[in-house]
């Protein structure tokens, strides 16, 4: 038998020699090309993480930024609002720039506005909201260094859905900073997000709403109304505060008008926020909703160029009240609505993306880099008090800028009816209205006292929003004033000062150690004319907030006690601080948080009398239709029961003692003047 040999192929003697050394190495091809694609998918992660990265520590000494929130512990219902503002520490280099990108998670946070900041007044992008991220681009006045520490701009969300997990708002991979000594580099050194929690609103079988159409199929430019019904599935309904979403490039919202199901008008903001309708409605004292109805009706347009379908929904925030339940949102299920506009103009099928908005850049105060100053002068007189005061007094003020953003105030008077007890430049307020004290002057006539300006205030005065007020024995709120406006006098002629008058009262001297307020919080409903003059409680705990830019440097504590007319008191700062300027702030259990100034807090200080805003029955610094649920439920009679809660000293408004007419009209006032605190 023959054997079987077997043949080996040999290639032939013709072949390439490339070919054959390629195909010796073909063993090796394979895992060479694996490691080849790990080694891609390597840095291509790397790179990923690189422009997801928030720089942090990429400029030693470089500037900081952060965010900070208005809710308590960083924890939000679903349904509610809450603000975060977003802060610039420069760090003492001179900033010139900021792109900020913000991102944040869309499914359980929705940004309804974005309300750009002063520190760095000039506009160069107005904010984008796009895909749960937002974007804008602030700088500075070209003539004027800014450092220290500011708001940037101030976000407004709404708690959609709850999360197991803190939901995290970061900086965004695109976020640069820029200073003069380095315009080409990013000089973020940390960045740090901010962390918060959607918590359930805890309602079950909650208070419905839905919206009703007077018209299915409205043609563009025509008026038609859309009602609000509330079912309150057995509940005792206080108070409802509807927030309408609606197309604002399809729809306006003309009006809106309260029904008898919830007779009082709280709150009404058709025009803030384009695209939200906000309407707050209440209960009379005597009587909750407990059946179905209606309880508002909004009269609404189609647009000229609106057609197709037109979505009329309730926003998450949308809040219902009931009585006994304090600061619970019992709302449960909300129905919206769709109108279709027929016979307009065809347009596209409507996009998620929210338009592009054309940069503005806001206009930047001018300020002259000669050594010469520029110069305002105040003319004070009692006609520009508000109210107005009757007086012979009369006066004059000069405040001479220099370039560096430091000031040099003079002041001259004569004929003030009663001695002078205060001074203080104000701002920002245009002429007739009234707003908080910047800076402390000296009593009496002085020359060339010095302030330093922020590059905010710098606008605020270019803009002639400061005036000067000086106050008295016999007129507290101010005898005269002066609004500050630019002058073409000669800035090296000193005002001489009027016969009699002194020339300079300087501030008590002390070191920080020995520093102390005086402080004086007038109640508008206790001691004034018509109001109560027995309160309950003669003296008051209060505390003092003390910024540094945004940034709380300090709190402290006193007791305040009653004198008939307002509640006043010793605050003592105490040692271990650093002296300079500080924005105060103050806030009672049942007042919005008030501004009371810029001091400069190195020596003793005697405080303006501070008239507070009353009704935040909750402490959330806002009013809104919880506070006026808490004052419902412990009113009159019901105070002694379950339903009040033992929260009758914050709804006794004017601590008479009771919970009355008196303290409903109270509350009904301060919605009037003002729904958020300082």
């Amino acid at each position: 038998m023959t054997p079987y040999h077997h043949s080996h192929h040999k290639p032939s003697d013709d072949m390439p020699a490339f070919l054959r050394r390629l195909r010796q190495l073909k063993p090796f091809l394979a895992p060479l090309g694996v490691i080849i694609v790990i080694i891609g998918i390597i840095l291509t992660v790397q790179q990923v993480q690189r422009l997801q990265e928030v720089r942090k520590g990429a400029f030693a000494g470089g500037a900081k930024l952060l965010m900070t929130s208005d809710a308590d512990n960083n924890e939000i219902k679903e349904g509610n609002d809450f603000t975060v503002n977003v802060l610039l520490d420069t760090q003492d280099n001179d900033v010139t720039a900021a792109d900020i990108t913000i991102l944040y998670p869309k499914d359980n946070i929705e940004l309804t506005s974005v309300d750009l900041g002063s520190f760095l007044p000039g506009h160069l992008s107005a904010p984008v909201i796009q895909n749960g991220q937002v974007n804008f681009a602030l700088a500075r006045n070209p003539e004027v260094s800014v450092t220290g520490a500011g708001v940037l701009a101030t976000l407004r969300f709404t708690a959609l859905t709850k999360s197991a997990d803190p939901l995290q708002i970061t900086f965004g991979p695109t976020t640069d900073v820029t200073a003069t000594e380095n315009p080409e580099t990013n000089i973020i050194d940390t960045a740090t997000p901010l962390s918060v929690r959607v918590k359930a609103s805890s309602v079950v079988n909650g208070s419905s709403l839905l919206f009703e159409s007077s018209k299915t199929t409205v043609a563009p430019n025509e008026e038609f109304t859309v009602t609000t019904i509330l079912d309150p599935k057995g509940r005792q309904i206080t108070g409802a505060e509807i927030r309408m979403k609606y197309p604002a490039d399809k729809i306006d919202v003309i009006d809106v008008v309260e029904k008898d199901l919830l007779p009082l008008p709280l709150q009404k903001d058709l025009t803030s926020t384009p695209g939200t309708a906000v309407f707050a409605v209440a209960s009379s004292t005597s009587q909750s909703a407990t059946t179905s109805g209606e309880i508002a009706v909004f009269t609404l347009r189609a647009k000229a160029t609106a057609s197709g379908s037109v979505p009329i929904t309730f926003s998450t925030a949308t809040k219902v009240s009931e009585l006994g339940e304090l600061d619970l949102n019992v709302v449960g299920e909300m129905t919206g609505i769709s109108v279709t506009v027929a016979g307009g103009p065809l347009s596209p099928v409507p996009s998620t993306t929210t338009p592009t908005i054309t940069p503005t850049r806001a206009p930047s105060p001018t300020v002259s880099v000669s050594p010469t100053p520029i110069v305002y002068k105040a003319t004070l007189n009692g006609d520009q008090e508000v109210p107005p005061v009757t007086t012979q007094a009369s006066g004059t003020a000069y405040l001479y800028l220099y370039p560096d953003r430091k000031a040099k105030i003079t002041v001259r008077f004569s004929n003030l009816g009663s001695p002078q007890e205060l001074a203080h430049i104000h701002g920002p307020a245009p002429i007739g209205s009234n707003t908080s004290p910047l800076f402390n002057l000296p009593v009496g006539a002085f020359t060339d006292y010095p302030i330093t300006l922020t590059a905010a205030q710098v606008l605020q005065l270019t803009n002639e929003l400061w005036y000067v007020n000086l106050h008295t024995q016999n007129f507290g709120n101010g005898e005269i004033r002066g609004q500050f406006a630019l002058s073409n006098e000669d800035p090296n002629l000193t005002p001489s000062p009027p016969v009699g008058e002194p020339t300079n009262t300087p501030f008590p001297t002390a070191t920080p150690q020995a520093t102390s307020m005086v402080v004086s919080i007038k109640i508008p409903t206790i001691g004034s004319i018509g109001a109560e003059t027995n309160p309950v409680n003669t003296s008051r705990s209060v505390n003092i907030e003390m910024y540094q830019g945004t940034v709380l440097a300090r709190t402290v504590s006193g007791t305040l006690a009653y004198d008939g007319t307002v509640f006043k008191g010793n605050v003592n700062v105490g040692a271990g601080f650093e002296s300079g300027s500080y924005i105060l702030k103050t806030k009672l259990s049942n007042t919005l948080r008030k501004n009371l100034g810029t001091y400069t807090v190195n020596t003793n200080i005697i405080l303006p009398v501070a008239t507070m805003i009353m009704g935040d029955t909750i402490d959330d610094n806002k009013l809104n239709i919880f506070d006026y649920n808490v004052l419902i439920s412990c009113y009159e009679a019901r105070a002694g029961t379950d339903d009040c809660k033992n929260e009758k000293d914050l709804a006794d408004l004017n601590d008479s003692g009771s919970v009355d007419s008196t303290d409903y009209n109270i509350l009904i006032r301060s919605f009037e003047d003002q729904i958020i605190g300082d």
